[in-house]
């Protein structure tokens, strides 16, 4: 059954079914609106977006702070690249000391293994200015001792082992290769070679040294003699050697006395070579020992 809008709006029904009318509605606007409180008081807090526009750089305190930070990192980094490359140079030059010591020693060792028979060899003592008394030991008659020449050119020379000064103090162990003398040596003849040579320091001592070790503080040979089974400061005797040569030495910078001890071959005796004058007027050897092993005399070859 059609019931009219005027009856349906008097009827209990129709009073609660019929929507309000358009006019009284309220417009839709956000300040009629009752929020939360906690809504509208976000809603007044400024957002991401504000708060990076309001502070759109750095404060003076974080740029000194951060600048701060940084000088001290690299301050850090600096010190430990000093530190590092320090080592480094540091190991390096103690590696490179030690090669040279052993290079030495090593040197010293095959010298002295290696004596060939003919050669005169003693200590002597002579007067330094720098540090008194230095010790030398003398090998005479000996071209391939210790020789960074052509030992066909150096007949009959001599070298020197010795521990002159250095400048700014110390000593450094040194050799010095002294020409043969200017003399005529007779055909069979053995002269003592040892007083042919110059005196230390004189006008005719013109050899340079050439030094193999520096900054020593002190150097001291010994000589351990089979025949009375004692050592020995000093070696005076050309015609025999000892069995052992000791040697001590210390350097500036280090505090412990190193020992070393070396070998030598003992002499053979009626082996020594015989001097021939050659056509050029210099003395030669004829089959001259080699490798420290004296070699004995040729037999005759008989006739027939």
């Amino acid at each position: 059954m059609f019931t009219s809008p005027d009856a349906a709006s008097k009827s209990p029904v129709g009073r609660f079914c019929e929507s309000p009318r358009r006019d009284t509605i309220a417009p839709y606007k956000a300040e009629n609106l009752q929020l939360p409180k906690a809504t509208r008081i976000a809603r007044q807090l400024p957002g991401p977006a504000s708060r990076w526009q309001r502070h759109a750089g750095f404060t003076l305190l974080e740029v000194m702070l951060a600048i701060g930070i940084l000088a001290l990192l690299m301050g850090v980094m600096l010190a430990l690249v000093e530190k590092t490359l320090e080592a480094t140079v540091t190991l390096e030059q103690e590696q490179q000391r030690l090669q040279q010591r052993q290079g030495v020693l090593d040197l010293l060792r095959t010298t002295f293994r290696t004596l060939p028979n003919d050669v005169q060899m003693i200590s002597r003592r002579v007067n330094d200015s720098a540090n008194g008394t230095q010790q030398q030991i003398v090998f005479a008659n000996a071209p391939t001792v210790l020789s960074w020449g052509n030992p066909d050119e150096m007949l009959h020379s001599s070298v020197i082992l010795g521990t002159p000064a250095q400048t700014g103090g110390g000593l450094n162990i040194s050799i010095k290769h002294v020409p043969p003398p200017d003399i005529d040596i007779a055909p069979d003849a053995t002269p003592n070679y040892i007083g042919l040579l110059p005196a230390e320091g004189s006008a005719q001592d013109t050899a340079l040294w050439l030094p193999l070790l520096e900054n020593m503080k002190s150097v001291q040979w010994r000589f351990f003699d089979p025949r009375t089974v004692n050592w020995l400061d000093d070696w005076t005797d050309p015609n025999t050697r000892p069995a052992l040569i000791e040697l001590q030495w210390q350097f500036l910078d280090e505090t412990a006395l190193q020992r070393y001890v070396f070998w030598l071959p003992p002499l053979t005796p009626n082996a020594r070579p015989k001097f021939t004058q050659p056509a050029a007027g210099r003395a030669t050897t004829t089959n001259p020992p080699t490798g420290g092993q004296p070699q004995p005399p040729s037999s005759p070859t008989p006739a027939r």
